[in-house]
């Protein structure tokens, strides 16, 4: 017996049978009544424990014991299951906030589909979710919008065109400092090679910003690199290093950096400067490749920390919804050889990227 039968047996809706079963002044005293006595006959008993939990998740988020978040997940495997960077470190980093702060969270699939989200939406709005994160979709033109599920939500690692708020790596100020330090070990000639495995949107950040610090460097500017597969593409590199006479050059993950060494020496070249930027690098940092650690867990973690500031102050909620909250990185000497020398102390000349 429960109460979908009774609200059927007595002709008031289910929440009206619900509000009675619990004595709520929301409905007449004769509808109470009338439900009362059709679930007594119907032999109607109700659960304390369901009792306890349905009261403990309709009171407001402020004095919940539990409060609940969902992480969507926008590909086709759980976060845990697949290799892709950085979301694994976005979820690791959210899921022990979440668990530190005392939420329970849930991964929500949508698997890059617009009618699984939509679906998605209108159940989710009837579930007791207080807020969510949106993780970053395989596709860069891929975003979960919702209609119905009203809680609020942010995006962790992702550009979107919605008013929610966005915590991102702070790929303008991180691309400067990796220019920054290749100034300042006397390169003059910087190229740029990235994997088009990255988000588009990702990659016209790091392109926008290696242009506009170049030229507040006044140092000549070519067009960056962009190849499909990094990982077998030295060749392409160290052609495209030698064919601009570059004397440093900014790769993004995934390279396989000895590789791109052993042409260059094939070359002659042995001087080149090679810092990453966008990424864990602790493989570059085996190499000896200094770079940006994006803290990619980090990133995660202020999310949900930023979510947890939603849920809990309702009326900063409007305010705080439309933030964009950019996460510098750190920098990483990386290991061996290649290691970049430290700063000189005379000045590189030019003017300095913001850090």
């Amino acid at each position: 017996m429960n109460i979908r039968e009774i609200a059927e047996s007595t002709g008031y809706s289910k929440s009206a049978v619900s509000l009675a079963l619990r004595g709520s002044s929301r409905v007449s005293e004769a509808a109470r009544q009338r439900i009362l006595e059709a679930a007594k006959a119907m032999g109607y008993r109700p659960s304390p424990h369901m009792r306890q939990l349905m009261t403990e998740i309709r009171r407001s988020p402020a004095a919940r014991k539990s409060l609940r978040v969902a992480f969507f997940n926008n590909w086709d495997h759980p976060f845990l299951s697949g290799p892709e960077e950085p979301l694994r470190g976005f979820f690791e980093g959210a899921r022990d906030t979440a668990l530190a702060l005392g939420y329970e969270w849930r991964e929500v699939m949508t698997r890059e589909s617009s009618e699984q989200t939509a679906l998605l939406d209108r159940r989710l709005s009837f579930e007791n979710l207080d807020g969510g994160l949106v993780f970053p979709s395989k596709s860069s033109t891929f975003f979960p919008m919702f209609q119905s599920f009203q809680a609020p939500l942010v995006d962790v690692g992702l550009i979107t065109a919605s008013a929610r708020m966005q915590v991102l790596a702070d790929h303008y100020g991180n691309t400067g400092v990796a220019i920054s330090r290749l100034v300042e070990v006397g390169c003059r000639r910087i190229g740029m090679a990235l994997g088009s495995q990255m988000l588009a949107g990702k990659s016209f950040r790091f392109v926008g910003a290696f242009s506009s610090i170049m030229r507040d460097f006044g140092l000549p500017l070519l067009k960056p690199l962009n190849l499909a597969h990094p990982t077998g593409e030295s060749d392409a590199i160290a052609d495209y290093v030698v064919r601009n006479d570059f004397d440093g050059l900014i790769i993004g993950p995934r390279f396989d950096v000895p590789a791109i060494h052993q042409r260059l020496l094939s070359y002659g070249r042995k001087n080149v400067r090679i810092v990453g930027c966008a990424g864990s690098y602790a493989d570059h940092n085996e190499a000896g490749v200094p770079g940006i650690e994006e803290g990619w867990a980090r990133i995660g973690s202020l999310g949900m920390h930023h979510l947890s500031r939603i849920i809990e102050n309702p009326a900063g909620a409007l305010i705080e919804q439309g933030e964009l909250i950019l996460v510098p990185g750190k920098w990483s000497n990386g290991r061996g050889a290649l290691k970049l020398p430290a700063r000189r102390s005379e000045s590189s000349g030019g003017g300095r990227p913001r850090e």
